[in-house]
């Protein structure tokens, strides 16, 4: 038996960074994962697949995007879907009418519910962990049969006091799980929880913004005829991506070599994808940085670029310190300050380079 666990899909995001007509674009490419698949599952006999939370971005889903999610389950009808919602999305299930036969979700008011498949396979749903562990006391699988529970929050060994959905791990050791199919992490990620099973976080189907960055995909699950449970992450293929690289742009002088230093550390990336360019290093003291010209530059070669600046002036200002001039007052002045080293040397410098031009100015 053939079982795909995937989670945090969050259709119908805004993604407000990106012009309208780019938010429309991957808000589209969003929904386009999720079909993909499922077209996957349909191809590879895939008896159910699991969404561990958040398949909505929020409770305030447009009208399109929540019908276009119902008539693509119904079109699976041949594969079972199990459903616990997030942090994001509904507490109750989305559908208008009666869900289809083929639509499982975890009953509201606490508890869990387990769903016997064929082949001695068990899953279980829990939705919203609670405070309490009692949900967890209550969790009693068979152990001859091979057990999945799914959940949406994050794994800990103790309760969080911030709030957040915490999947308690220490309370579901030993209790025949198989495999814990988590969602809420963005990334792929898999741990032993006791001797017989492990957890396992799906991560997104696609990125929306760079804290999602690499490939996205899901995790086909595998229980041959022996009972034996495989598990392998299956990355979605020609999907747009996210990439953030650094550029060292120690050394340049001009804004011309620093986007050539840019362009170097995108080499190899295809132009379909969003890209991130932290500049590093030590930058010239002369160089006016225009971090908005060179975004610009580069969304021209991409599907979105941003900027972020992390280089520090190429300048010792210690050697001002001692200085019997304006220069070394100033110096002084804000080296006596309660700022952090990096804001006294990005502002020394930035004085100093004034006074320097001042200087030269009055010459001239």
């Amino acid at each position: 038996m053939k079982i795909i666990h995937c989670s945090d899909l969050h259709l119908d995001s805004p993604m407000r960074y990106l012009t309208a007509e780019k938010a429309r674009v991957r808000r589209a490419e969003l929904f386009q994962a999720f079909s993909d698949t499922l077209a996957f599952a349909r191809e590879h006999s895939v008896r159910a697949v699991l969404v561990a939370g958040d398949l909505f971005d929020s409770d305030s889903v447009s009208i399109s995007v929540k019908k276009s999610v119902e008539d693509l389950i119904r079109a699976y009808g041949d594969i079972l879907f199990f459903y616990v919602s997030g942090n994001h999305d509904f507490k109750s299930g989305f559908f208008e009418n009666d869900a289809p036969k083929n639509f499982k979700t975890a009953k509201s008011g606490g508890g869990f519910f387990a769903y016997d498949l064929e082949g001695g396979v068990t899953v279980a749903l829990i939705d919203c962990p609670p405070d309490s562990p009692a949900v967890y006391e209550g969790l009693s699988l068979d152990r001859a049969r091979r057990n999945i529970v799914v959940m949406h929050g994050e794994a800990s060994e103790y309760l969080k006091k911030d709030g957040a959905a915490t999947v308690r791990l220490a309370y579901l050791r030993e209790r025949n799980i198989d495999y814990l199919a988590l969602g809420h992490y963005h990334d792929f990620f898999a741990a032993r929880l006791d001797g017989r099973g492990e957890y396992v976080y799906s991560g997104c189907l696609a990125g929306r913004g760079f804290d999602e960055c690499g490939q996205k995909g899901f995790v086909l699950l595998d229980i041959d005829e022996k009972g034996v449970l495989s598990q392998s992450f299956v990355p979605l293929a020609g999907g747009r991506e996210f990439f953030t690289v650094e550029a060292v742009i120690t050394g340049c002088g001009s804004m011309y070599a620093v986007e050539a230093a840019a362009l170097s550390a995108l080499n190899g990336i295809a132009p379909q994808n969003a890209v991130k360019v932290v500049l590093t290093g030590r930058a010239h003291k002369g160089l006016r940085k225009d971090l908005r010209a060179l975004g610009e530059q580069l969304s021209r070669r991409f599907f979105f670029a941003k900027v972020a600046d992390e280089s520090r002036l190429d300048v010792s200002i210690a050697e001002y310190e001692g200085d019997v001039s304006l220069k070394g007052e100033f110096v002084r002045l804000v080296l006596r300050s309660d700022l952090d080293e990096r804001e006294k040397e990005e502002i020394a410098a930035c004085g100093l380079r004034y006074l320097e031009e001042s200087s030269a100015s009055s010459e001239g």
